[in-house]
């Protein structure tokens, strides 16, 4: 079969070359040339997987499914560190375990930290939560002061006006008084033609007209 021209291209000064082990030589670099063109490709494959829901280990198991037998551990390594938060990274990383142990050791440290973080969100809750019970609290106690005040004015205004109604309703018309019933009950605002005698008011009226 004939080789296709970028092939020929990459191993063309070992065809050219005067060594008797032509075909081991050319055989050995193509499979070098392609093994690393092809770790590249399952490289850019593994950097578009995260961490997501997912447990460190099970991560592991994806990429390893993924990269096939065609990735070297050092490489699937690195790729599956530079996944890690930083928290379970930076303890990872000096470690000389393999890459089954440390993805085992990092489920630990991951749900160890899941607690402390579901902790510290309980915390936190519990603290808004003391804070909006004081915000209402306070509420219904401005509420509470507002309607008692209401209540008050409004008994000032009740007793006030029943007091003026007793104090007009003391007043009794004295026939025998200085002033008509209709002045006395009107004031100033009594027609002239309502005037009875004997009215001191009518005399003083009758007085202004002259």
């Amino acid at each position: 079969a004939q080789l296709e021209p970028k092939v020929v291209e990459n191993i063309w000064d070992i065809i050219q070359s005067e060594r008797n082990d032509k075909y081991v030589a050319a055989k050995e670099r193509l499979l070098n040339t392609f093994k690393e063109s092809e770790e590249k490709s399952i490289t850019k494959l593994l950097t578009g997987i995260s961490l997501g829901d997912m447990k460190p280990s099970q991560l592991l198991s994806k990429m390893k499914s993924l990269g096939g037998t065609n990735i070297t551990d050092k490489v699937l390594r690195t790729l599956w560190l530079g996944k890690m938060p930083e928290s379970i990274k930076n303890i990872l990383v000096v470690s000389n375990e393999n890459l089954d142990n440390l993805s085992i050791m990092a489920d630990k440290i991951f749900e160890m930290n899941s607690t402390t973080e579901i902790y510290s969100a309980a915390a936190d809750n519990s603290v808004m939560n003391t804070v909006l019970d004081k915000i209402s609290n306070l509420e219904k106690q401005i509420s509470e002061l507002n309607v008692h005040r209401q209540s008050r004015s409004k008994y000032r205004h009740s007793r006030f006006n029943r007091s003026n109604s007793r104090s007009h309703s003391r007043k009794k018309y004295n026939p025998n008084g200085s002033y008509c019933y209709y002045h006395f009950k009107f004031g100033d605002k009594c027609y002239p033609d309502k005037c009875k005698s004997p009215c001191s008011l009518e005399a003083s009226e009758n007085s202004d007209q002259q």
